[in-house]
């Protein structure tokens, strides 16, 4: 009994505690809806998400969905910035790096963390399982946008420095980093470089191969 009176006066004393444990639940919820989301598209694209199913595989109401999301539209769109939100995260401590070459490796390290960490993720934002046609019209390409600038900008820094060569321009050198590392993750993903190598080791030899031809 003296227990619950403790706790029955400490809920008293401090109103905004129940209110900010509703809110981590929410948190709580929604992040589950979205981990388990981006899995249902990373394996059957847009048309195979269903608010409905859903709710049954988080244990929740379509209502808890609608109220979080308001539309399988809205829920996409979360998806595609949740995406870009958790590859920023990794790629912000790599931009922390002053020597542009050095900058540009913990870029390419980063992006792979971050597709290993969080591969329906990936899968769905840069492996063609959502597109921006799935998406709402507010919604652009302004997060691809902004996360291809930040390499072309390393890869201009670099070249400004006299790291790499100028024959080419920095669009032109960030797009052969960016799909020669979207090539060797994808097979990683799949678990076909696992089959014969060491995948880690096939894509440090891809960038310091590409590094040698353009310096």
């Amino acid at each position: 009994m003296k227990n619950n009176s403790v706790m029955q006066s400490s809920k008293k004393q401090d109103p905004e505690g129940s209110g900010q444990f509703r809110k981590r639940q929410k948190d709580t919820v929604r992040l589950s809806l979205l981990e388990t989301a981006s899995r249902m598209v990373a394996e059957g694209g847009a048309e195979s998400l269903s608010l409905r199913k859903l709710a049954e595989e988080v244990g929740a109401s379509t209502m808890v969905v609608y109220t979080a999301f308001g539309s399988k539209e809205g829920l996409l769109d979360e998806l595609w910035k949740e995406g870009f939100k958790r590859l920023w995260e990794v790629e912000e401590e790599a931009l922390k790096e002053g020597d542009p070459l050095k900058r540009l490796r913990a870029l390419g390290a980063a992006y792979r963390q971050n597709a290993l960490r969080n591969p329906s993720f990936y899968k769905l934002v840069f492996g063609g399982r959502l597109s921006l046609g799935n998406l709402s019209q507010e919604m652009d390409a302004q997060q691809s946008y902004e996360t291809f600038m930040v390499l072309v900008q390393t890869i201009s820094d670099c070249q400004k420095a006299g790291l790499l060569s100028s024959k080419l321009n920095d669009i032109e050198i960030a797009a052969m980093f960016w799909s020669t590392a979207h090539g060797a993750i994808s097979l990683e993903l799949s678990g076909m470089l696992s089959k014969w190598t060491n995948p880690q080791e096939i894509y440090n030899l891809n960038f310091d191969n590409l590094l040698r031809g353009l310096q």
